[in-house]
């Protein structure tokens, strides 16, 4: 009996001791490992990379588990190399063990933002405005959240953006003017910069800056204000059209055929749609671009609506023969017009299939210029 109690005394006190031997080993292991990943944190910000690079890599050796910080590290690493896709692979690694990261989601932003993967840069740009607010980049994510279709958070970003306090429009329109006038645009520029992200839907100061941008001979300036415009103010189709008409001087034609294909769906919002001046438009773009199956195309969609108007029988038929784009999209509209509504529906499956078909998924994907919300 008592040998019996004295063994598992013994069984006891082995468990034991065992327990706080792998407790310290685990105190010096998590000491070693955060050494190591702070000395790699250290020689990155100085500047001696190739040592803390090997930091890292001696933790990758010696630890099958790391943390959030070790990919963020090493994130940094490639970023310095330019190594973006490797570097985003990481920094994703690091914000899904850790997303309270703003540096790594703004990065993440950037990074996607230059490769114009618009879902995932607005994506990484919430979390950081989620953790950090920052004006200039809050009006970004009205411009994207436009872009994408996401009017919900577009307005949710405006709302943002117009609570905070700044100048009259008067005031910024008065003095950007006095520096229009004397050439000097890039003041000019910086001036309405600085105050239109918390004025975003000033159709004024969104004309200054185009205007002042123009006059400066700065293409990728213009851009950005034209694509600004168009986003924010995403009802009016003539904003789509002077920003298409700005890709075609541009010699940027698919970019053109999608703004041009966005102005003719704001277009069909209208009680009387400006249909004919914008299907001559995307005629020529198709011109423009080699497609003249499509140019032809155009030319007889435009004689048959002035024959027969929106006959829904008519452009059924029509569409059968010509299989278009733009065809499928009047004969979308002429069926709502007629209250056609479920035709209309099956009509606007098929072009969301087209769209995803092999040559058009192509166009969408690589020119997102902007994506097509349907009401």
């Amino acid at each position: 009996m008592i040998l019996c109690f004295n063994k598992l005394n013994l069984i006891f006190f082995l468990v034991l001791l065992s327990s706080q031997v792998n407790e310290i080993l685990g105190r010096e292991i998590d000491g070693r490992y955060e050494t190591i990943l702070q000395e790699a944190e250290f020689y990155f910000q100085n500047d001696k990379l190739n040592i803390s690079k090997q930091k890292l890599e001696k933790l990758d050796r010696e630890y099958e588990q790391k943390d959030f910080r070790y990919y963020a590290i090493k994130g940094k690493l490639l970023d310095k190399e330019e190594r973006y896709l490797d570097a985003t692979e990481n920094y994703v690694s690091s914000i899904k063990l850790k997303q309270d990261q703003k540096d790594v989601a703004k990065r993440l932003y950037e990074i996607y933002r230059e490769d114009r993967k618009w879902n995932l840069a607005f994506d990484y740009l919430r979390i950081y405005l989620s953790l950090e607010e920052n004006p200039e980049l809050r009006f970004d994510s009205i411009v994207i959240s436009s872009r994408l279709g996401n009017h919900k958070y577009y307005n949710y970003a405006i709302a943002k953006a117009e609570s905070k306090k700044s100048k009259s429009e008067e005031e910024i329109i008065k003095s950007s003017t006095t520096n229009f006038k004397k050439s000097k645009y890039s003041e000019c520029i910086e001036e309405i910069k600085k105050e239109i992200i918390y004025k975003p839907r000033s159709k004024k100061l969104h004309n200054q800056i185009i205007r002042c941008s123009l006059k400066k001979g700065n293409s990728e300036e213009s851009e950005k204000y034209l694509l600004d415009r168009a986003a924010i103010f995403f009802d009016e189709e003539k904003f789509s059209l002077e920003l298409a008409r700005f890709y075609e001087e541009n010699h940027q034609g698919q970019y053109s055929l999608n703004l041009l294909r966005r102005a003719l769906y704001q277009s069909f919002q209208k009680d009387k749609p400006n249909l004919e001046e914008i299907l001559y438009l995307i005629r020529n773009a198709y011109i423009t671009l080699g497609r003249n199956k499509d140019a032809n195309s155009i030319s007889d969609l435009i004689s048959n609506i002035k024959l027969k108007e929106f006959d829904s029988d008519n452009l059924i038929s029509l569409y059968k023969v010509l299989n278009n784009r733009e065809v499928l999209e009047v004969l979308i509209y002429g069926l709502k017009k007629q209250g056609k509504n479920d035709m209309a529906k099956s009509y606007e499956e098929e072009l969301m299939r087209r769209d995803e078909s092999s040559e058009e998924k192509e166009f969408m994907k690589i020119f997102p210029v902007f994506i097509q919300e349907r009401k």
